[in-house]
């Protein structure tokens, strides 16, 4: 062999063991993730709290559909990245359009059962779930996306 050979192979020789230690310290980092279930406790938490936020827009019809997406019986976990995006997304949005439609629905809906001050409790209702409502739906969102996330770190145990 002639030095520039030796040179080149030991190059690649600790180029190779770079790269395999890197890889194996990705690895630890993503099964310690997936072990501790961390992602998966923010997801509960961020849950939790867009339930709370729901609850908080005095809409019971969001608040009733909040809980049943996030943890009723019927309520789908996201069994992939992808499936955590795309529920995350859709709540985002439906958190969105309740909270914009609202601060025209309320005030009328208020007016309909209770006159003038029917209709001021409404405006204040609509006010309430315009901020709430969307931020519900973004918690929830967030919280679908690290589910997803939690359940492709599972797979690379």
């Amino acid at each position: 062999f002639r030095v520039a050979e030796v040179r080149a192979l030991e190059r690649a020789f600790w180029t190779t063991i770079k790269d395999s230690y890197m890889r194996q310290v990705a690895r630890q980092a993503l099964a310690l993730l997936a072990g501790v279930d961390v992602l998966d406790s923010f997801s509960q938490a961020l849950g939790q709290a867009s339930a709370g936020m729901a609850q908080l827009s005095f809409d019971k019809k969001f608040s009733t559909s909040m809980k049943k997406t996030l943890g009723g019986a019927e309520a789908q976990k996201a069994d992939s990245i992808k499936t955590g995006i795309t529920t995350g997304s859709e709540m985002l949005a439906k958190g969105v359009f309740r909270g914009v439609t609202g601060v025209f629905q309320k005030p009328i809906e208020g007016a309909m059962k209770g006159g003038a001050v029917g209709f001021a409790k409404g405006v204040g209702k609509g006010l309430v779930g315009a901020v709430t409502q969307p931020l519900a739906g973004g918690l929830a969102a967030v919280g679908r996306t690290a589910e997803g996330i939690a359940v492709g770190f599972d797979s690379v145990k």
